[in-house]
């Protein structure tokens, strides 16, 4: 099931980027920006299962995939009347990381 996911975010992403070729040059960060939703659903993948998987890695060996989904990483934060989960915000901050990095490094790239 959660390669079913992966694929998914990949499907949608693909098909923004097919659109964007349509209106604009295809620089890698107006593809991530544009396929916002798709991008920042595939950051959460890779963040949840690197912390899913890490902690599972350097816990004790009678430690249970339940428990590792019930440590604090995982749990929410109140904002108002909002719960957000860690890994949202997690998602989001290194979502922006990514398609500042990318358009950081298409700018050195057309200067050339």
């Amino acid at each position: 099931m959660n390669v079913a996911f992966l694929i998914i975010g990949i499907a949608a992403w693909s098909s923004y980027v097919r659109y964007l070729a349509m209106l604009t040059r295809p620089a890698l960060w107006k593809q991530l920006l544009w396929a916002f939703p798709a991008t920042m659903f595939l950051v959460n993948l890779v963040v949840y299962y690197v912390l899913w998987w890490s902690i599972w890695l350097t816990s004790p060996a009678e430690t249970t995939a339940r428990e590792v989904g019930r440590y604090p990483i995982f749990d929410d934060f109140e904002i108002g009347n909002y719960d957000i989960k860690y890994t949202i915000m997690i998602t989001v901050v290194l979502t922006f990381v990514v398609i500042f990095a990318a358009r950081f490094f298409d700018r050195d790239r057309g200067h050339q």
